[in-house]
């Protein structure tokens, strides 16, 4: 999933502000990220929102189970 925007850029902290996580832009609000998705989200159920400045993205999974794609591979070796 590619994720782009642009927005105003805000930054009110103060001294006592701790960050777990902190971006530093180009001075322009824009951005643009790439999330990787499992394979069993629901593309069509993907609903995306911002609220207060914070995007929240749900992405249904699947429950069905799929097959799984590991397999076994015999090693023979000659010594």
């Amino acid at each position: 999933m590619h994720i782009k925007g642009e927005g105003i850029k805000e930054e009110s902290h103060t001294k006592d502000t701790v960050w777990h996580v902190a971006e530093r832009g180009t001075g322009k609000a824009e951005f643009s990220r790439e999330i990787e998705l499992p394979e069993n989200v629901k593309i069509e159920q993907i609903k995306a929102q911002v609220e207060n400045g914070v995007l929240t993205i749900v992405a249904p999974k699947d429950s069905t189970p799929k097959p799984s794609k590991v397999r076994n591979v015999n090693i023979t070796s000659k010594l």
